[in-house]
């Protein structure tokens, strides 16, 4: 009908949260320094995943789509979840961000093979987080940045952040490789403001998710933030 009219149709898909595909194919899910299984986010270095999401896209180009919308392509927070959780404690931003960093067998190759010990790195965070989970969270007062977690963690970690980030960006560049071929636009959606509601500029956040901003901008026709915020006044100043 779409093509009897010269309409051209947009998908919007939702590509990495999937629970049934988990559940159909052990070991997909995101996997923390607890190895808890972040149902239902697959996490995006695992290959299995990766042949899932591009293949998505071959679908939904083949079915005709001209426009095809993303969310949901990197690393989730942890309150993202299967029922984006409220644990109703009184948790930084810092620790709720180390409680959803993948450690999944392929994650930890992926950093073996910068050289990375995640192993050890898992461990001491692990120790920190259980504190802050016990006692009073030392984190409540402090911004969350990728400085103050060097500051906390060492130099190793973040250059862990950094492999994360580079795994992603090598990703995308496949997805947009389809999309070029197909002549197929895209729109990235940013999920940085559900994940910190207080920051006006959430967008500075993307690296947790393992995305680069000027990556995103160069390989997506758009980047469109998911403006999600209590007042008006409050998504301008975002937007």
């Amino acid at each position: 009908i779409a093509e009897h009219f010269s309409m051209a149709l947009g998908a919007w898909s939702v590509f990495l949260h999937d629970k049934q595909f988990g559940l159909d194919h052990p070991g997909t899910f995101v996997s923390n320094l607890f190895d808890q299984s972040l149902q239902p986010n697959l996490c995006p270095i695992n290959p299995v995943v990766q042949n899932y999401l591009l293949g998505h896209i071959r679908e939904l180009i083949n079915l005709g789509f001209k426009h095809i919308c993303f969310e949901s392509i990197g690393f989730p927070g942890f309150r993202h979840n299967e029922h984006h959780e409220r644990y109703f404690v009184n948790s930084s931003l810092t620790t709720e961000f180390l409680l959803s960093i993948c450690f999944c067998n392929y994650c930890t190759a992926l950093f073996a093979r910068h050289g990375i010990n995640s192993s050890q790195i898992k461990r001491n965070i692990r120790v920190k987080v259980l504190q802050a989970l016990k006692d009073t969270d030392p984190w409540l007062e402090c911004n969350l940045s990728e400085l103050f977690l060097k500051d906390e963690f060492g130099d190793e970690f973040t250059q862990l952040l950094d492999v994360r980030v580079s795994g992603i960006t090598e990703l995308i560049a496949s997805i947009t490789n389809l999309l070029k071929a197909a002549n197929v636009s895209s729109r990235f959606l940013d999920g940085s403001p559900i994940s910190n509601r207080i920051s006006d500029r959430p967008f500075e956040d993307l690296w947790q998710s393992g995305f680069d901003i000027l990556k995103l901008s160069q390989s997506f026709d758009y980047v469109e933030p998911l403006l999600y915020r209590f007042t008006t006044e409050e998504n301008i100043k975002v937007f």
